[in-house]
């Protein structure tokens, strides 16, 4: 009976410590790395542990950036007007 338990506790001696030390892994190369490159803004991929620059669409399209809707912009406002009738804005 004696050799069951000292052969019981060390079965669960090494669970814990395999746990432990997969959960240690488990931050210092996912986790960790993850909460700095967000707390930098950047964008963070767990799958190839990425750390990437967003970047804006207007960099990569070329295009102008969103316009508001003021009174010195009347293209803007006149946009819904070109539907035609009885046409809904998507």
């Amino acid at each position: 009976m004696n050799r069951a338990i000292n052969r019981l506790k060390l079965v669960f001696i090494g669970i814990f410590a395999i746990a432990g030390i997969a959960i240690w892994t488990y931050h210092l190369m996912w986790v960790w790395p993850g909460q700095r490159c967000e707390a930098h803004g950047g964008w963070w991929d767990w799958h190839t542990r990425t750390c990437a620059t967003p970047v804006p669409l207007q960099m990569l399209t070329g295009r102008p950036g969103a316009q508001k809707i003021t009174p010195q912009n009347p293209e803007v406002q006149q946009a819904p007007s070109q539907l035609a009738p009885g046409q809904t804005p998507r």
